[in-house]
């Protein structure tokens, strides 16, 4: 089991909002210690959406503390979400995924 899919969410407007996330993302790290839950640190990110009130955090794990990698879009259950929440990227993707399927099947209505 992984804990890949948890996502943490929160405003933070003021520097005390701020210390309120380090101490949730601190007891994540805990909760999955406790389940046996590991999070992988290539996938441990984040996201400042809609604002450039730029942040960092970290997660601790065992003797190891991983700065979380800020990020820009990101791909969830198959939607793409963006720091700006327009939905661009969602279109471009759906665009070239339909693109190649046409080109499959013009490909195969030539054939016969």
């Amino acid at each position: 089991m992984f804990a890949d899919d948890t996502k943490i969410w929160t405003k933070i407007d003021k520097m005390e909002v701020k210390e309120s996330l380090k101490l949730d993302l601190d007891n994540l790290v805990e909760w999955s210690k406790n389940w046996l839950l590991v999070f992988y640190t290539e996938k441990r990110k984040m996201m400042h959406i809609g604002h450039k009130f730029l942040t960092k955090h970290s997660m601790a794990d065992g003797h190891k503390v991983t700065q979380l990698e800020a990020t820009v879009i990101e791909r969830d259950l198959g939607i793409w979400i963006t720091d700006d929440l327009k939905s661009t990227e969602q279109c471009v993707q759906g665009a070239k995924k339909a693109q190649a399927l046409l080109e499959i099947v013009n490909y195969f209505s030539q054939r016969h």
